[in-house]
């Protein structure tokens, strides 16, 4: 639900050149949005601010170069930090054909310069009917692993830092065999030796027992006996109390963005089982992840790490 974008310095110049384009730039790319930008040509998003703000209008009191400096800063609010060539060349179309034969590809490139790239778009080809850059933000899926990867795959592969799978019934077998598949696929990411926390949050039943955190924990990593390294998983069996939000959705969250999934991470590998998944707007983004991130209120009844003693 998420593609990772590297668009051609001009074209964002072109963009903040005119209402229109400005505006589609704010509104279409960036966090909440399926089409987030690469850190290409730099690794990390604040390079890439620096890297692009370089080509700033050099009359900066101008509508175009204040256009042009807030398109940058929405652009590089959220990207995909991608490991790159030091390759000698300050040319953009030069680097970009490098990368492409040493490492995985940008799933789309947009440039004016499109007959260089295979598969780049033009700008003016956005909007076509049969364009890629028409990426849905919403899917109804199997509830299948395979199709539940196709979905959230991106998100994976190309996450940093930290990785939230929100889901009440995450203790039960079937949601662990899931839950085994995102941590593989997590090791196969492409900043897969930066360090990577994997965080499980399930909600403690009142009505029967289940698991402690070190349980599920344990049932996880049974079945992962090479974990990498640089990642840490983490397990919290949590609980509400009065005058806090329930706990029922259910919710992938990661730094690049976040997926409601309707029936959570519990799979039946039946595909006449179908469920929903939206792609979770900016704001709406923002409520789960300070919800259940920067300020997690809930009780935490049990946890645990294959980091602790």
């Amino acid at each position: 639900m998420i593609y990772e974008y590297a668009i051609d310095p001009e074209v964002i110049l072109k963009w903040a050149g005119n209402t229109r384009d400005y505006s589609e730039g704010i509104r279409e790319y960036g966090l909440g949005t399926p089409r987030i930008l690469s850190s290409f040509p730099r690794q990390k998003a604040r390079k890439l601010r620096s890297f692009l703000l370089q080509a700033a209008p050099l009359d900066d009191q101008s509508l175009h170069s204040r256009r042009y400096v807030e398109l940058v800063n929405a652009l590089t609010e959220t990207s995909v930090n991608r490991p790159v060539l030091n390759t000698g060349s300050s040319d953009w179309i030069t680097n970009l054909l490098l990368m492409r034969e040493a490492g995985p590809a940008f799933d789309l490139v947009i440039t004016e310069y499109n007959e260089r790239i295979p598969g780049a778009l033009k700008p003016s080809g956005l909007y076509s009917n049969d364009s890629f850059w028409n990426h849905p933000k919403q899917e109804c899926m199997e509830r299948t692993i395979e199709d539940l990867n196709r979905v959230i795959g991106n998100f994976l592969k190309y996450s940093s830092d930290q990785v939230f799978v929100v889901d009440p019934y995450a203790w039960n077998d079937r949601s662990i065999l899931v839950i085994q598949n995102i941590i593989e696929k997590l090791q196969h990411r492409i900043n897969s030796q930066d360090p990577m926390t994997v965080s499980i949050f399930y909600k403690q039943k009142h009505k029967k027992d289940n698991p402690n955190s070190k349980a599920v924990l344990e049932k996880i990593l049974r079945d992962i006996p090479n974990l990498s390294c640089s990642l840490t998983v983490c397990v919290k069996e949590l609980d509400t109390s009065e005058n806090l939000d329930i706990f029922h959705n259910r919710y992938l969250l990661t730094p690049l963005g976040g997926v409601i999934l309707g029936s959570g991470v519990d799979v039946s590998e039946d595909p006449n089982h179908t469920d929903d998944a939206i792609l979770m707007d900016k704001f709406l983004y923002a409520r789960r992840w300070n919800q259940y991130v920067t300020d997690l209120q809930l009780v935490v009844i049990s946890s645990k790490s294959n980091r602790d003693d």
